[in-house]
């Protein structure tokens, strides 16, 4: 597994939070254990100062909320976790409609998780900042009130617990995102999210589903997955409109689902899993986990930067966009100043010699 170094800068209730999840890792499965390795992923990436900052937007460090799925009655029923669309994609076609996918209410639900992850962002980011994105038609519906909406829904009933607040619905958020980087979630098809494969490991006896959902996540341990607070340094802010970014994301992890069942016999519903298919999933799950860690911090750095504009303009300071180049515009404006300048000198030497007094020597 891939490993960094903690910083010894961490303070002591993080700490202390990573210990309990180390007594407690028995108690959850995926919903727990899969958030937790990918919470603690997460932190790892997240300089000190900015690890403050989401914790004050949260309202508690990421690792206090990756068991919010384990508090639900019926999790692996919600909606909002998996990817639904009409009609179902296939394999070789990839999410959405000829490559692309919107939020429109076919090529992905409005209560499905990508349209979760996008509005959910949309609802916490600075419009003045969002229009500064290249134009999208990632949004093929109206751009409403995500949760408002979601709590009117019956299965919502089984969130009342953790909708009652802003900072509920940013912590479904990263947990959102985690659940987009486990592949199983993006094809229903005829298997039910795997639900309706047997596959065998080491003895035992698992949905497809379910093999991912708990059993691959526990062949870790939580303290082999730590994020490089270095990596910080290469990030970018997004350059494309959000909801882009998260169709990206998506496509992505649901070519890694067309990737499982490729690795299995077709036609076969019962399925003995060999060594190489073991050490394979293994080894995606470590790499998702990973991926899945960096970018919930990326997102929560994103979240920050929107609410750093959003606060900067109501104080009537300028910020800077990170889509926008500094040098580029610097540039711009040096070629667009320097013949202004010239010409306003040249009128200005004119002007000063045409009101010179005229001497004679005679």
């Amino acid at each position: 597994a891939v490993r960094c170094n903690n910083r010894p800068t961490a303070d002591m209730s993080w700490r202390n939070c990573i210990v309990l999840c180390l007594l407690l890792r028995n108690a959850f499965a995926w919903s727990g254990e899969g958030h937790f390795q990918i919470a603690m992923v997460a932190q790892g990436f997240l300089r000190e100062k900015l690890r403050k900052k989401v914790k004050d937007m949260l309202k508690g460090d990421l690792v206090d909320f990756a068991h919010y799925e384990q508090k639900l009655t019926v999790p692996e029923t919600s909606m909002c976790h998996f990817h639904h669309q009409k009609p179902e994609w296939q394999c070789g076609q990839g999410i959405g409609r000829q490559g692309k996918v919107h939020c429109d209410g076919s090529e992905a639900g409005y209560f499905s998780l990508l349209c979760a992850v996008s509005l959910t962002f949309q609802k916490f980011s600075y419009d003045a900042l969002m229009r500064e994105y290249p134009q999208s038609d990632f949004f093929r519906m109206p751009v409403s009130d995500y949760w408002s909406n979601f709590k009117q829904l019956p299965e919502a009933a089984h969130y009342s617990d953790m909708l009652k607040t802003p900072e509920d619905e940013l912590r479904w958020l990263a947990i959102f995102v985690g659940d987009m980087h486990q592949p199983l979630h993006w094809l229903r098809g005829d298997f039910e999210y795997g639900r309706n494969i047997t596959v065998v490991a080491k003895g035992k006896e698992y949905s497809l589903f379910d093999y991912w959902e708990s059993q691959l996540p526990l062949d870790f341990q939580l303290n082999d997955f730590h994020g490089d607070p270095r990596m910080y340094k290469k990030w970018h802010h997004f350059k494309e409109h959000p909801g882009e970014v998260f169709a990206t994301w998506g496509s992505e992890v649901s070519n890694k689902a067309c990737d499982i069942y490729a690795a299995l016999p077709a036609g076969q519903t019962r399925i003995e899993l060999s060594t190489e298919n073991i050490r394979q999933w293994r080894k995606l799950y470590e790499a998702l986990v990973l991926q899945a860690g960096e970018r919930v911090a990326q997102l929560m750095s994103e979240l920050l930067m929107h609410r750093k504009h959003e606060a900067g303009h109501k104080n009537g300071r300028g910020l800077h966009h990170p889509r926008v180049s500094g040098t580029k515009n610097l540039l711009t404006n040096l070629l667009l100043g320097i013949p202004t300048v010239l010409l306003w000198l040249v009128g200005l030497h004119l002007h000063y010699h045409r009101k010179l007094p005229s001497f004679s020597l005679s």
